[in-house]
């Protein structure tokens, strides 16, 4: 991954034709995101096992991002969600990511990000939290999950 580039948001991301445009790549850190995230509210495994599953203009092989991947989308210069309106069809709702929280408090906690306020915070696994999935593809940064 090439992370010294840092695109205008006017000029960062280019929507593929070969995903039948349902994706879309992050020219700065070369990264395939989904054009549309799943709107559905999922628990921790339910999001786990969505991702492992999707299929993105007939393509598989996506994954929960870490939460720096995912931080590294938001355009702070961009009203909430962050992220270009003509680009992206994304809810200023609050996202899941793989990063595990290191050391974890009681139980199993991992990073979250809103997309209504911008911010990462940690959140349990357990509980009924439920929170949107946004599929990547891409290489896995080991360090990071």
């Amino acid at each position: 991954m090439n992370w010294d580039r840092n695109f205008p948001s006017a000029t960062r991301f280019t929507i593929l034709p070969e995903f039948n445009n349902e994706a879309v790549r992050d020219n700065n850190t070369g990264l395939v995101w989904q054009r549309t995230p799943d709107t559905t509210l999922r628990d921790w495994l339910g999001a786990r096992t969505i991702c492992a599953n999707l299929v993105v203009g007939g393509a598989a092989g996506w994954r929960l991002p870490s939460v720096f991947e995912l931080k590294s989308l938001q355009d702070p210069s961009l009203p909430a969600p962050f992220v270009p309106a003509n680009v992206f069809s994304v809810p200023p709702n609050t996202f899941w990511f793989t990063t595990v929280v290191s050391p974890p408090p009681v139980g199993q906690a991992v990073w979250v990000v809103t997309f209504a306020g911008g911010v990462a915070f940690t959140n349990g696994t357990g509980g009924g939290q439920t929170f949107l999935v946004w599929g990547v593809r891409g290489p896995v940064q080991p360090d990071t999950y």
